[in-house]
């Protein structure tokens, strides 16, 4: 049933409890409606120019397909992007290129899930100086297997200016692991005795589901 203005002769219809009777000004219920009826009109049809996301960072999703960050991502096909700072790039511990684990792109799956590496953007905002040291090794993984051929220092993280590569997934078939991430991994870069910059890293992965 399509909703009302409130009027002088219909304000206290079907008053029967005291909550009923609970005053509501009818200047501002009204200019409430007045704005419901502009977005959605007598005919049903939503007229919303824009649909904005409730909560930062989670998109909005119609029908089961999500829209975030500029992307349309079903189900199983994402896209995620993370900005490697200058000490993730240079160090050894948890979290950092170095690292055994290497520098975290995804978190790890869910139980019962894999990842598969579908493709990836680096882009190197250089700074002042490049980052020295490093070497041929530098890799995308899902858990500990290279997902990609292997990037040159001078190519990328090494470069005296601003970088973007497209990563590729290798040819050859590889293994694949449940519940990982996929990460950047490779020897750590050395910090320039000035300022050093930053890597973008936009990876885009399927979400499967295993019965494994």
């Amino acid at each position: 049933m399509k909703s009302v203005k409130i009027t002088k002769t219909n304000h206290s219809i079907n008053m029967e409890t005291p909550v009923d009777a609970t005053i509501v000004r009818g200047k501002f219920y009204n200019n409430l409606k007045d704005d419901f009826d502009a977005a959605i009109p007598g005919d049903g049809l939503a007229k919303a120019d824009t649909i904005s996301e409730y909560t930062a960072g989670s998109g909005v999703t119609i029908d089961g397909v999500l829209l975030k960050d500029g992307l349309v991502q079903t189900s199983n096909l994402k896209t995620t992007t993370t900005v490697l700072t200058a000490t993730q790039i240079v160090g050894t511990d948890a979290g950092d290129i170095g690292h055994s684990a290497g520098a975290i792109l995804v978190p790890a799956a869910a139980t019962g899930h894999v990842y598969e590496f579908v493709s990836a953007m680096l882009i190197l905002n250089f700074a002042v100086k490049a980052y020295t040291g490093g070497a041929t090794d530098l890799v995308v993984r899902v858990g500990t297997v290279a997902q990609c051929a292997a990037i040159t220092a001078a190519s990328l993280l090494g470069a005296s200016a601003d970088v973007i590569m497209q990563i590729n997934k290798i040819a050859t078939n590889t293994l694949a692991t449940a519940a990982t991430t996929i990460n950047l991994a490779g020897t750590a870069f050395t910090q320039p005795d000035t300022a050093a910059g930053t890597l973008t890293c936009i990876v885009t992965y399927r979400d499967h589901l295993t019965t494994l």
